[in-house]
């Protein structure tokens, strides 16, 4: 992929890249995909290696996290009769937890008017929150929204320590499109939480990180089934 090319992809660190080391790439949407890509000298292509970032579990960095993680407790208790022993990441950090935020920052800041009428379920949806805080700068959504930015860079910065991606991190998916301007824009804190890991701050902060605007499924199917018939894949 072409990452200077403004229609496929933006770039959200610039970062030092370094060839044939492994990438990241994370795609949150209606879940948290997620995938480590190995260099393999033999082939000289990269081997996407399938994970379950998403289920790690969820990092309470201080005291309105540890609200937020009671707050989910029930509210999945309530919503789908879910008794739960555990938080994972993707329950916050991917686009169905928009509307539980939102009810939960409703209930942390009932100073804030509430501007969005709940529909079917008794919910609003995420497209109505981040409609309501990138278009109508609505103060509720963009708590939520700022909540949701700091799930996502403290998650994709404890996996790029993990993986030390210097081939970079590629952030996909119909969320992280959707907020694309409001993560490039001097209100995002993404890349400063993102970055934000004490002696290992400057490993991360040398690492590129883009955000994935073109849809690159087929593209990686096709690269797939290149790569399987040229060496003769047992899959």
């Amino acid at each position: 992929m072409d990452v200077t090319d403004e229609k496929k992809c933006v770039i959200l660190n610039e970062g030092t890249f370094v060839e044939a080391k492994p990438k990241l790439i994370l795609g949150p949407g209606t879940g948290f995909g997620c995938a480590s890509i190995s260099y393999n000298k033999t082939e000289g292509s990269y081997n996407v290696n399938p994970g379950e970032g998403g289920h790690t579990e969820y990092a309470v960095t201080n005291e309105v996290e540890l609200r937020l993680r009671k707050f989910a407790f029930e509210w999945f208790q309530k919503e789908n009769g879910e008794e739960l022993t555990r938080l994972s990441t993707e329950r916050v950090t991917a686009g169905p937890a928009l509307p539980l935020l939102y009810e939960f920052f409703q209930q942390e800041a009932p100073d804030l008017a509430v501007v969005l009428e709940a529909g079917e379920g008794g919910h609003v949806t995420p497209e109505q929150v981040l409609q309501a805080a990138l278009t109508d700068k609505d103060p509720l959504a963009i708590k939520v929204v700022e909540q949701f930015v700091k799930n996502l860079a403290v998650i994709i910065g404890d996996m790029a320590i993990t993986t030390l991606c210097y081939s970079g991190i590629y952030i996909c998916g119909g969320v992280a499109v959707a907020m694309k301007d409001y993560l490039l824009s001097e209100d995002s804190s993404f890349i400063k939480i993102f970055t934000n890991k004490g002696r290992m701050s400057k490993r991360l902060s040398e690492i590129p990180v883009y955000i994935v605007i073109d849809e690159i499924g087929l593209e990686g199917a096709e690269q797939y089934g290149y790569q399987a018939i040229t060496y003769d894949y047992d899959e």
